[in-house]
């Protein structure tokens, strides 16, 4: 067990003061000012005219791929370990159902694995509604990466 020193700056500890209470700073009173746009930008200086319409750089386009890339893998393999996870459920349903059917409808240990079945089923479709959940946002991923993909493609 850590025994922890009663004193304040015992054992090389500083004291630490109380907070002292700091005033609170009067707000600006300049108004704020817009910084003019650049309308004489030349393309080769990397900057857009005012009204163009923002474009990334190749470099953070790649990125931006390889970000998209890797989340996709990402839902692939939860999706993969949740069906694995639903066929081993199913599995034991099967197990389950088998002992079920060995034993009188009423008794003790029917009842028991009926329950037990039941159990197994809820979870099973909570995964189903995660799986649909993933694939909503796998959707979602493939349509950004078919757009940077096509961004890429037009970029000299």
């Amino acid at each position: 067990m850590i025994k922890f020193p009663k004193k304040p700056g015992a054992r090389g500890l500083p004291d630490i003061p109380p907070k002292a209470s700091v005033p609170a700073r009067p707000p600006d009173t300049k108004p704020l000012t817009p910084i003019p746009a650049r309308v004489n930008a030349s393309s080769k200086d990397g900057f857009q005219p005012s009204g163009a319409p923002p474009r990334t750089g190749f470099a953070a386009s790649q990125a931006r791929l390889a970000v998209l890339t890797t989340k996709k893998s990402e839902l692939e393999l939860q999706s993969q370990h949740i069906l694995q996870s639903r066929h081993q459920l199913t599995h034991l349903i099967g197990v389950l159902s088998n002992l079920a059917a060995k034993h009188p409808p009423g008794s003790r240990e029917g009842r028991t694995l009926e329950s037990r079945i039941a159990n197994i089923q809820q979870v099973d479709k909570a995964f189903e509604l995660q799986l649909q959940q993933l694939s909503t946002q796998r959707q979602s991923v493939d349509a950004e990466l078919d757009a940077v993909q096509k961004l890429i493609a037009k970029t000299p």
